[in-house]
């Protein structure tokens, strides 16, 4: 369902920009938010199944914290420049295609990863994959003027990204009990939204500072600093509670 909703977004976001600017599509999105919060008041309430019960304790393994904090630190990169793929590309009128290849891309990574967790293991295809976003925001930047290789990097960046994200997701499982296991992937899908506001935060940043010049090369030290963290995580026996 959220896949659908995001679809059905994309277009409704373009056509509120083209007719009245940025602006109003803020404050469309947050009278949606609003609106959302209505239903949540004739919800009735449950209390907590069995199984659920002590689900935060698996926030006591550090081994648990390593891998979610990973996961917000390895999307940073690719959101800071996704977020402002207008400024980095050489025009503006190239951001529907290029978001096609970062989807096409997406998808990819989502076919290939299980190929390469089946064979080297997870913490492998974590590591690839960032070094292949930060290799490939590296090489954007000096790639901008060729509309082929830029889609080839998009591509690349998208396909890295899902190859991260699955893996993150299966290192997490292989640490927690069955029991936590949907509490464990809420927490890995919520540091993903951290990661891609901290890029587009630190994107900001860079923008009102520096330029939109520096904006590639901002990402790829984040990418930089991402390949180091995944240094230090390990994934190892699954924690008994």
């Amino acid at each position: 369902m959220r896949r659908s909703l995001s679809l059905s977004e994309c277009p409704l976001r373009f056509a509120s920009v083209n007719h009245g600017g940025w602006r109003p599509s803020l404050w469309i999105l947050a009278a949606l938010a609003v609106t959302s919060i209505v239903p949540l008041w004739s919800l009735p309430s449950l209390p907590a199944p069995p199984v659920f019960k002590g689900r935060w304790q698996i926030l006591a393994d550090k081994r648990v914290l390593g891998v979610i904090g990973l996961t917000a630190a390895v999307i940073a990169p690719s959101f800071l420049a996704v977020t402002y793929l207008a400024k980095i590309l050489t025009s503006p009128n190239l951001v529907p295609i290029a978001m096609f290849a970062l989807g096409v891309g997406g998808i990819a990574g989502a076919v290939v990863v299980p190929l390469i967790v089946n064979r080297r293991g997870a913490l492998f295809a974590v590591r690839v994959g960032v070094c292949c976003v930060t290799v490939s925001l590296t090489t954007l930047t000096g790639s901008r003027g060729t509309l082929v290789g830029t889609l080839i990097l998009l591509f690349v960046i998208a396909g890295s990204n899902s190859v991260i994200l699955i893996a993150q997701n299966h290192r997490l499982l292989a640490l927690v009990p069955a029991a936590s296991v949907p509490f464990a992937v809420g927490l890995d899908g919520s540091a993903t939204f951290i990661g891609g506001a901290l890029g587009a935060a630190f994107g900001g940043v860079v923008l009102a500072t520096m330029g939109a010049q520096d904006l590639l090369p901002f990402a790829a030290g984040l990418g930089l600093l991402a390949i180091i963290l995944s240094a230090f995580v390990r994934a190892k026996a699954p924690l008994q509670l």
